[in-house]
């Protein structure tokens, strides 16, 4: 991996707390350490991340995310996962990140688990010198799920961490119908951001649905270059679209060689940006996201340093550290080192 890019000051707007860690961390801080139980969850591993020639699909994505859910039933074991995640990200020289997290998924009282990821990601910050790393929610609500359940485990998420919860976003295939649960939503979500999901299902009338409860993000995007009203519109609004490459591939919303779709947002004019989604599932980090979009795309290190201003811009973030992480940014781009090392394949502003 290119040294340069992996000490780019990074903003990760979108990444699951399940799909996060790999499965040999997992089969750890479950407490499950026999080897049975890590191939078990390996092969949950395996069955999320199969690319679009080997089959996989949103279905299996979702079943994948309970099944790792259901590993954790105590809510030090989430502790332990923040703790992990905090190390890597900081390590990964990523400043800020915004946590996927649903209120329903592990089944221990949502509040119990904000409250632990709070203690992990403080430990994780201690041991690490110089560290630099903020940290929010996004509470998701999963189409299909029961909506007076969903928001009782909200408001006791809420209740133990509220300042930690940057947004709530509506995830999830979206022909499946949801009126009660995103009425539930709208009810509580007080000022919190809605972001919502464009491209794990439907056509165009599902795409103006979600664009209909007017996001403040949109995830994945992909949905959205078969209708140029609904580009258009985002345009004009300046709406954030955050593509997910791993994700958008192994579910079968990209397909294997095909140009990534964050490059189609771009060239669409949409306020496009990348973001890991599940790291330790595909394997990747947001270093590696950025590396693989630049060779896919032929993409120069100034703008992959234009998508990280633009997640900077957008982030949920407190506005003087969001100062302090825009001049790290822009110090970046005035290294000294600015051509090809040992490492750096050729990289160059």
């Amino acid at each position: 991996m290119s040294s340069v890019i992996h000490t780019l000051p990074k903003v990760d707007l979108c990444c699951s707390l399940l799909g996060a860690l790999d499965a040999e961390t997992l089969a750890t801080v479950s407490g499950d350490t026999a080897d049975g139980v890590a191939a078990e969850i390996a092969a949950v591993h395996a069955k999320m991340g199969r690319n679009a020639e080997g089959g996989g699909d949103v279905g299996s994505w979702l079943a994948g995310l309970d099944a790792l859910a259901s590993r954790f039933t105590r809510a030090a074991q989430l502790e332990a996962v923040a703790y992990v995640l905090g190390q890597r990200l900081i390590r990964d020289s990523v400043v800020h990140v915004e946590l996927g997290i649903d209120p329903l998924r592990p089944a221990i009282d949502a509040g119990e688990v904000a409250a632990a990821l709070e203690r992990g990601f403080e430990r994780a910050c201690e041991d690490s010198d110089d560290a630099l790393l903020s940290w929010r929610l996004s509470a998701e609500a999963r189409r299909g799920d029961d909506a007076e359940a969903w928001g009782a485990a909200f408001a006791s998420m809420r209740e133990a961490v509220g300042e930690r919860i940057c947004s709530v976003a509506i995830v999830g295939d979206e022909r499946v119908p949801a009126d009660a649960l995103i009425a539930a939503v709208q009810r509580v979500r007080g000022e919190l951001p809605l972001l919502v999901t464009a491209g794990f299902g439907g056509a165009k009338r599902e795409l103006q649905a979600a664009l209909a409860l007017q996001p403040k993000r949109v995830l994945y995007g992909v949905s959205l270059l078969r209708d140029e009203a609904a580009c258009a519109d985002l345009r004009a609004r300046r709406v954030p679209v955050v593509a997910l490459p791993s994700v958008e591939l192994r579910c079968v919303l990209g397909r294997p060689g095909a140009p990534p779709v964050l490059g189609k947002l771009v060239d669409a004019g949409l306020f496009a940006m990348l973001a890991s989604g599940a790291p330790g599932v595909f394997g990747s980090n947001l270093s590696g996201e950025f590396e693989r979009t630049s060779n896919a795309l032929t993409w120069r290190l100034d703008q992959l340093r234009t998508l990280t201003a633009r997640a900077v811009e957008v982030a949920f973030i407190d506005p003087r550290l969001r100062f302090v992480v825009a001049r790290a940014v822009e110090n970046w781009r005035h290294r000294p080192r600015l051509t090809a090392g040992p490492t750096d394949d050729g990289y160059g502003m």
